[in-house]
């Protein structure tokens, strides 16, 4: 590692990759004819493509304190005897990207779990990124042209009831800040979930769903209840149908048999 690092690795790269496609819109003409390519937004040269931040192409602007807050203390109006702290309050972005799902024109979307931060989480993880040694010019241009949004790591992590109840506080807590659906209707959908995530089986030939098999199901669940709510459900039914109704969490979480690996035979001598 040297001082030609500056010029290499992912940031320089998203510097160059935005530098060639500003070259290539300054050589376009003036009117462009029918058989001219669209062109990639500048987002979408610059965001990382192996960054689960590329199911979508912009991300909605953040909450104002001030909206985050009032959505806070209605929160507490509606349900004052559920705890509200930095371990079970969503992030802003989280927060925000809730939010922006619920206007006029869009459509309830699967938001990755990377996404599904605590306050708590997301300031550890900000403020580890700032205690960082100072970055190159290129680093500091870069997180200016993209938000670095912080990402949690899942898909290595091993199923358990701890952490995914976490998750699920979080991102359930979410909706019903912002007042999407009733906070029980979301419980009852979590605990179905939970329950079919992590069984009590009696039969030891079987197991239960990998995380990456829950995360595969909740994507597909998720795209279920944005259909259900985009012709004309409420999250409320839409959930409620999901949980009590349709055997799709069933379907989808439903225990696998289990594999052992193969032991080859030891030889056998004869007495």
């Amino acid at each position: 590692m040297g001082s030609a690092d500056q010029f290499h690795g992912i940031h320089a790269a998203r510097l160059r990759k935005a530098l060639r496609f500003a070259h290539d819109l300054s050589q376009q003409p003036a009117e462009p004819t029918h058989q001219a390519q669209a062109q990639p937004s500048l987002s979408a040269a610059i965001l990382p493509q192996a960054s689960p931040a590329s199911w979508v192409e912009n991300l909605p602007p953040k909450l104002s304190p001030e909206a985050a807050q009032k959505l806070v203390d209605d929160f507490k109006t509606n349900y004052p005897g559920e705890l509200l702290d930095d371990d079970t309050m969503p992030s802003i972005r989280l927060l925000s990207l809730v939010q922006h799902s619920l206007k006029p024109g869009e459509k309830i979307r699967w938001i990755p779990w990377q996404f599904r931060l605590s306050t708590k989480q997301y300031t550890e993880i900000m403020e580890a990124k700032s205690s960082k040694p100072m970055r190159t010019d290129a680093q500091l241009l870069a997180s200016a042209l993209y938000d670095d949004t912080p990402e949690m790591p899942v898909a290595h992590l091993r199923l358990a009831a701890s952490w995914l109840s976490r998750i699920q506080t979080v991102y359930r807590n979410a909706w019903a800040l912002c007042g999407a659906a009733h906070l029980n209707n979301l419980k009852a959908f979590d605990k179905r979930v939970l329950d079919l995530a992590l069984p009590d089986l009696a039969d030891s030939s079987l197991r239960g769903p990998t995380t990456q098999e829950l995360l595969t199901a909740d994507r597909k669940i998720w795209g279920t209840i944005g259909t259900l709510v985009s012709s004309g459900w409420s999250l409320d039914e839409a959930l409620y149908e999901v949980t009590s109704i349709r055997s799709d969490l069933s379907n989808l979480l439903q225990p696998r048999p289990r594999t052992t690996p193969f032991t080859p035979p030891k030889n056998l001598k004869g007495k």
